[in-house]
């Protein structure tokens, strides 16, 4: 009981500290050839290798997007598919190129390019007949971790958007970004019939408007996508090392076990861009939780 009640006080208080929302500033991820893995991002994607204090951030020469911390740990076993993690968002203006540059830097394609037709979503509220159609594909980086990769953008270079979870109880997650983080609900999006889930969009309050693959433009924050698929067990297995957000404040981690990560230190990616530094953190073991209820009024069109 005592355990308990001082994890709930530390919880109560780091949420306290991050009541200013705080826009998500990079992952980190860890690879077995640290070098490889760095050509992979800056053939496929144009990204910049910037070495600080020993760590390596890779992050868009703009300054956009998500930054991605590489941690060298040549015994690492490379991604594991078992856990919340899913990866991460590119949004890039020209995809087929990206393919071609994926396989050629030591990656993998996962799913070859097709044209999705999402469905209306309930946030923001769109007409039941709205279709959003996003040509889309699927790699995965020389230590497996899965890329979705979406075209758009517009002419500049690709970014990454955003980070990609499986949840257990969506509702839950939602809950806990949005009270503990102070971040918003941006998309709530129906993935039936193309697959049986649902994705929350969450992330720092913006005006640029987010689709069901990610933001649409380069320079928005980045998000978190939180997907539910029906019928999922929980999971004891965050699958990153951590996500990492900018500003002062310590370490805790979501109802799936994702360690959160908050650090002040500011790093130049470009002569504009900023990534913070890291910090240590500990994931909690997930509960069980019921099946999720569907905001109301809405119908999940698909029984299992």
């Amino acid at each position: 009981m005592r355990t308990f009640i001082v994890a709930l006080i530390a919880q109560t208080t780091l949420g306290a500290c991050l009541s200013a929302p705080a826009t998500l500033q990079r992952v980190v991820h860890e690879v077995r050839d640290l070098s490889q893995t760095a050509a992979f991002y800056e053939g496929c994607f144009g990204l910049s290798a910037l070495p600080v204090d020993g760590r390596t951030v890779l992050a868009a020469s703009s300054g956009a997007g998500l930054g991605l911390e590489l941690l060298d740990s040549p015994r690492a076993e490379g991604y594991d598919a078992g856990g919340a993690y899913s990866g991460l968002s590119v949004l890039t203006p020209d995809l087929d190129a990206a393919l071609a540059a994926a396989r050629s830097h030591g990656g993998a394609v996962l799913s070859a390019p097709e044209l999705v037709e999402y469905g209306a979503s309930l946030v923001p509220d769109e007409e039941e007949e709205t279709t959003t159609p996003v040509r889309q594909a699927a790699v995965a980086d020389p230590d497996g971790y899965p890329l979705l990769l979406y075209e758009g953008g517009g002419g500049g270079g690709a970014v990454l958007t955003g980070v990609r979870l499986d949840v257990y109880e969506w509702k839950s997650s939602q809950t806990w970004y949005e009270e503990t983080l102070g971040w918003k609900t941006l998309r709530w999006q129906s993935n039936v019939p193309s697959d049986a889930s649902v994705t929350v969009t969450l992330g720092a309050e913006r005006d640029g408007a987010v689709g069901p693959c990610g933001p649409v433009a380069a320079g928005e924050p980045p998000v978190v996508h939180a997907r539910y698929r029906y019928g999922c067990k929980p999971t004891k297995l965050a699958g990153v090392k951590a996500m990492v957000l900018g500003g002062e404040g310590g370490e805790l981690a979501d109802p799936d076990g994702v360690p959160i990560r908050r650090a002040a230190e500011v790093i130049a990616a470009a002569p504009e861009a900023d990534a913070p530094a890291e910090v240590a953190a500990a994931a909690p073991e997930a509960a069980e939780a019921p099946e999720p209820d569907a905001p109301a009024g809405f119908e999940w069109g698909l029984t299992l």
